[in-house]
């Protein structure tokens, strides 16, 4: 007696199954599965990389090579989590293919897959809830949303880490135990300088500046001691008769300059030139050293005299029309102590 077999049934397709109850548990298993791409990820080879080159492995072609078109069963995306350290039931797959979408054969197109999962969770809510936060995150007010943000610095928004944690954002606000300590600047501005800007000291020390530092330095013990009271870019600098005093100029809205102590490196007095100058392109003492010259920036080169010490305006003058800087520099006569000579186109 012959009996005939059942017939084959092939497996049953993800969609076929009802996986709804599973759904609050695939967020967690997403987040597990961007754990185990962080932790394989190096400098120059990021999640989206790793999670390919698993992907080209078990489908047997190179990770650039995969296109919109390759698709993967459920046993082959387990195969894929397997090799990167991750054991997912059958259950929970049926529920992610699901959520992902597969085609007819229950296949789920893997390139779909790869940028919905780093894609974030975040933004996904963001998504979903189509809200957006105007502004970063303020000091003292709760930063609990993890949406799309947009403030003025960058022009398609960002979005908080998936594993955002909002007590970072109150620690941040807080000043960190530790402070930076400035050691030693490397380099010379002598691009922008057009005038005089590196003189030897009474006590054989050079002076010069870098960016918005004035830098003292010690040849003999290769030290350096640094005058930090400008808030912007140094553009010209000189030095007193006496060769200890020092005197430096920056950029800005509402430009100065700032008089200073070598030994110290403490400000003696800072001298505004007034708003719309732009800068101060060159400075330099008279040769009594009670006076000081100033040449700004704005569009005429404006030349200042000042009784520096009372911080007095003694004159005001335009020199060089043109686009800055027209005129380099300025100096003070040895011969005649009320001549004063610019330079420059």
């Amino acid at each position: 007696r012959v009996q005939s077999a059942a017939p084959h049934r092939p497996p049953r397709a993800p969609y076929e199954v009802d996986t709804a109850e599973l759904a609050p548990a695939v967020a967690k298993i997403e987040e597990s599965m961007r754990q185990a791409l962080r932790q394989q990820a190096a400098m120059h080879v990021v999640e989206r990389t790793v999670l390919l080159r698993a992907v080209g492995r078990v489908l047997g072609k190179k990770d650039v090579h995969i296109s919109m078109q390759d698709t993967v069963t459920t046993a082959q995306f387990q195969a894929i989590w397997s090799s990167l350290g991750l054991q997912i039931s059958q259950g929970y797959v049926d529920a992610i293919f699901n959520k992902y979408g597969q085609d007819a054969r229950g296949r789920m197109p893997i390139l779909n897959f790869v940028e919905a999962l780093l894609y974030g969770g975040n933004r996904q809510i963001m998504l979903e809830h189509d809200y957006v936060q105007r502004g970063a995150y303020q000091a003292g007010k709760p930063a609990t949303h993890i949406g799309k943000i947009l403030y003025p610095q960058c022009k398609k928004g960002v979005w908080p880490p998936s594993d955002w944690n909002p007590q970072l954002a109150e620690r941040s606000a807080q000043l960190p135990d530790s402070r930076l300590m400035l050691e030693f600047v490397y380099g010379y501005d002598g691009f922008q300088g057009t005038s005089p800007n590196i003189f030897y000291l009474s006590t054989g020390e050079v002076v010069y500046y870098a960016a918005g530092v004035a830098i003292v330095y010690n040849k003999a013990t290769h030290k350096q001691r640094f005058f930090l009271g400008h808030d912007d870019d140094i553009l010209c600098c000189a030095l007193h008769p006496d060769k200890t005093t020092v005197v430096t100029g920056q950029v800005g809205k509402d430009p100065c300059v700032i008089v200073w102590d070598s030994i110290t490196c403490k400000t003696i007095t800072k001298i505004h030139q007034g708003y719309g100058n732009r800068g101060v392109q060159a400075v330099t003492f008279s040769s009594s050293g009670s006076k000081l010259a100033c040449v700004c920036t704005d569009n005429s080169h404006t030349l200042y005299i000042w009784d520096w010490q009372r911080k007095q305006c003694l004159m005001e003058r335009k020199t060089q029309p043109g686009a800055p800087p027209t005129t380099y520099g300025v100096v003070w006569s040895p011969f005649e102590p009320d001549r004063v000579l610019t330079y420059g186109q």
